[in-house]
Formats: C-alpha cells, structure tokens, sequence
C-alpha cells in the first residue's frame, strides 16, 4: 500500500479567486449524486454561509501545490432528533476534483474534516458529540469510504429523499467524537 498523499488545507472564502477555480472544476454530469456537487457549491453552500457564520470551506492542495479537492465543515441543527436538540458538527459537501480521484485524497480530506470537527467543537454551550453527513444510498464509494472512518448510518435507505434529485434516498450518518475536556 502507497504512503497517504500529503494534503495542504488552506481556509477560502465563496469570495476568492480558489473558490471560482472550484465552481469551474470539470464535474461529471452522470451519475447524479456526482452532477449534484456543482447545485451544492452554487445553491446550498453559500446559503449556509449566509445563514450562519460557522460555515468553513477548505480548498486542499497536493505537495506539489495543485488543487486536488475541497471540504466544508458546519455547526448546525439539522438533525436535533438524533442529538437530543444540541447543535452538530455537519459536514454539508466534499469533493475531489475528477483528475484526482481515486488517488487517496478523499480518504485525506475525511481525516481533516473530522480532525477539525473534532478540534473546534465548543465544550459551551453544549454541542453534540457526533460528527454528521448525508451521502445518497446510489452513492457506495463514498458510503465504503466513510464507513472506513466509523461513520454509522443512522437511519434506513428511504428514510430521507431529495426533493432537488428526483426524490432520490440519503443516509445521514454520524461518527463519534471523543468528549470535549
């Protein structure tokens, strides 16, 4: 097995020139829950950045300095049923840019999404101590890949349904994260 490639985060604003470069990544049209990641990044991301300021968006290089993919990091209260009503780290949408993929960098992105969530949870006022995302049903890479990280699907296919994909079904899965000191 090759070493992890090595990945440099940077923190971007919806208003720099990185993210642009991102919003123009060659993303496929097919299968859908790949097309989707273009509607997050235009529609849903800058909402929630609008809505709240503990919206984080990283843009991640390789050693060599190119862009190789992006993750953003929340703190909200989408899924109050499964935390008992305390607000959750969320991670809304991650993506490795398609000549990228498949090299070990979305398994990198994981492990600096959940170290971040992990890092900056407040201990006060009280936030959940789990770690959630949604990932489509169709979607099984990504559902292998963060299985790998101890995400559990916290509720059953058809539970939950896109509206904006033609109803199609999503997991919401958690991981835990160690106790706030």
């Amino acid at each position: 097995m090759s070493p992890p490639p090595s990945l440099v985060p940077t923190l971007i604003a919806l208003s720099s020139p990185e993210y642009q470069r991102v919003l123009a990544w060659p993303f496929a049209d097919a299968p859908f829950y790949v097309a989707q990641v273009r509607r997050l990044l235009t529609d849903h991301l800058p909402k929630r950045f609008h809505q709240r300021t503990s919206c984080t968006l990283w843009l991640y290089r390789d050693g060599d300095g190119a862009e190789v993919g992006f993750g953003s990091l929340d703190l909200c209260s989408e899924y109050p049923a499964l935390t008992g009503g305390l607000p959750h780290s969320y991670i809304p949408v991650l993506g490795v840019h398609p000549t990228y993929e498949g090299k070990g960098f979305g398994r990198r992105i994981v492990e600096h999404l959940i170290a971040e969530a992990d890092t900056g949870r407040p201990a006060h006022p009280p936030v959940s101590d789990r770690l959630f995302l949604d990932v489509y049903t169709a979607n099984a890479r990504a559902i292998g890949l963060y299985e790998k990280f101890g995400f559990v699907a916290l509720t059953d296919p058809g539970d939950f349904t896109d509206s904006d994909e033609n109803g199609e079904p999503y997991l919401v899965m958690a991981k835990l994260l160690p106790p706030t000191a």
